[in-house]
């Protein structure tokens, strides 16, 4: 899968988060998915809070990776800015999905920090990206693409 379309589908599956619910990896493509309890499926495949974790700490390597990338194809002006300001608009709200995934994980401090660091590093790139399309665009940067 183009890593454009993995990134997209990912940042969707995060944004779409509700209460309760909980990401369940696939480990062989790396995408991801929401799911209503499902404690026994997750336990069968070995899917635990850590994975969980560890998925979210690469796949935000991925996207940082991809906006970096983005931003140096724009500036040679082979980039596709469109492109960008759809995963830029995706990862404010894949943040707060994956906020309220963290909020799910009462009483395990480990996986709620390694998660609360995740979501203010994709936080970060969001505000990054944002602000680079607003330079593109010639304004002045308030950190929100609208």
């Amino acid at each position: 899968m183009e890593e454009s379309k993995m990134i997209k589908t990912n940042l969707a599956a995060l944004a779409a988060l509700q209460e309760g619910e909980k990401l369940w990896v696939d480990l062989d493509t790396d995408l991801v998915r929401s799911q209503r309890g499902g404690a026994l499926t997750r336990m069968l495949y070995r899917q635990g809070r850590a994975v969980t974790a560890a998925w979210a700490t690469r796949f935000h390597c991925k996207v940082r990776g991809f906006i970096e990338k983005e931003i140096v194809q724009l500036e040679c002006g082979r980039g596709d800015p469109a492109r960008m300001k759809e995963v830029s608009t995706l990862l404010v709200t894949a943040s707060t999905g994956l906020e309220t995934l963290r909020r799910i994980y009462t009483g395990d401090m480990n996986t709620q920090n390694i998660l609360g660091q995740t979501v203010k590093e994709l936080a970060l790139t969001a505000k990054m990206s944002q602000s680079y399309l607003a330079r593109l665009r010639g304004e002045k940067s308030s950190g929100l693409v609208t």
